[in-house]
């Protein structure tokens, strides 16, 4: 019920459900990554961080969470960057990519963040990392050509 409920974007009465079903099966990683998915939609990052780390504690599939934990350290990233917490930005996008290592975006994103920082060998080095990813990332080709 309570993903039937998410799916329909009803996260307020979902999360509710997935609280009331983890009172029951307390060590159901299921339960626990999709109350995660909606702690993230309802962008309460560090909840769905507790509960993707419980999950993957649970034994539940490695890939899914490490995919949402992408996603989810990628979004804080966002966050701080958008309030100008270029570190804190640095540190997010980090993360994601410890998690997933393949999604250009991570790295532009990165970059832009150690320009801030005067981090000129790192962001480099990210935007190189982006363009071998996707050799058409015009944001990412752009920037580059300011080290040239």
């Amino acid at each position: 019920m309570g993903t039937s409920l998410f799916k329909k974007q009803r996260f307020n009465e979902s999360l509710t459900i997935m609280n009331e079903a983890l009172n029951f099966l307390p060590l159901d990683a299921g339960i626990h990554l999709n109350r995660g998915d909606t702690y993230r939609e309802l962008k309460r990052y560090n909840l769905a961080l507790s509960d993707y780390h419980y999950a993957m504690d649970l034994g539940g599939d490695a890939t899914s969470i490490k995919a949402r934990l992408s996603l989810t350290h990628y979004a804080l990233g966002s966050q701080c960057f958008n309030t100008q917490d270029f570190e804190g930005a640095n540190i997010e996008f980090s993360r994601a990519i410890e998690f997933f290592s393949e999604n250009p975006e991570y790295y532009v994103n990165r970059a832009r963040a150690c320009m801030e920082l005067a981090l000129n060998e790192q962001a480099y080095a990210d935007l190189k990392k982006c363009i071998e990813l996707d050799s058409s990332h015009g944001v990412a080709c752009a920037l580059i050509q300011q080290f040239n």
